[in-house]
C-alpha cells in the first residue's frame, strides 16, 4: 500500500474528495509519539496527526513551505486517551468537501480544514514515522 517514510517516498495515489484513508497499527509498547502525514507532491505537510502519549494529547497541525501553521491540540484525561501504547487501533481518515474527518476506532477526533486549496488532488503521499507498528493501509 503506498506510504513513505522520511527516506523512501512512495507518493502514487490522490487522496481525493469523497476518499478515505484507514490505517491498522499499534504503537509500540514504550511509544512516546508518532506521526501519520498527508503530504502534497512539494512534500508539504497539508495534514499531520501526531498523538503523544506522555501528555495525553492529539496534535493536528500542517507544513506550508517548511512553516508549521496550525496547531490543534486536544487532550484528554487518561482515561479517555483513544490510543493505548501496544494495542492495535483503526485511524480513519475522510477527505470531505471542507474538511478532513478524523476517526479513531470509530471514535470522531476531530474536523480539520483543508491544508490546500485543490483537496480534490493534492493530497498524494502519506508519511508514517515514529514509535508504530503498521499492518495496513487502505485508500478508497
Amino acid at each position: 500500500m503506498p506510504m513513505r517514510d522520511a527516506l523512501a517516498p512512495n507518493c502514487d495515489w490522490v487522496f481525493g474528495e469523497g476518499h478515505n484513508i484507514t490505517l491498522y497499527a499499534s504503537p509500540s509498547v514504550a511509544a512516546k509519539e508518532f506521526s501519520v502525514d498527508i503530504l502534497a507532491e512539494n512534500e508539504d505537510v497539508l495534514f499531520q496527526f501526531k498523538p503523544l502519549f506522555d501528555d495525553g494529547q492529539i496534535l493536528l497541525n500542517r507544513r506550508i513551505n517548511g512553516e508549521w501553521k496550525v496547531v490543534e491540540v486536544s487532550e484528554f484525561r487518561p482515561q479517555y486517551y483513544p490510543l493505548r501504547r501496544g494495542q492495535g487501533f483503526e485511524l480513519f481518515i475522510a477527505n470531505v468537501a471542507t474538511r478532513l474527518e478524523i476517526y479513531v476506532n470509530d471514535h470522531l477526533i476531530s474536523f480539520f480544514g483543508h491544508g490546500s486549496p485543490h483537496p480534490d488532488k493534492d493530497y498524494v503521499c502519506m508519511a508514517v514515522s515514529g514509535d508504530i507498528n503498521i499492518f495496513a493501509i487502505d485508500v478508497e
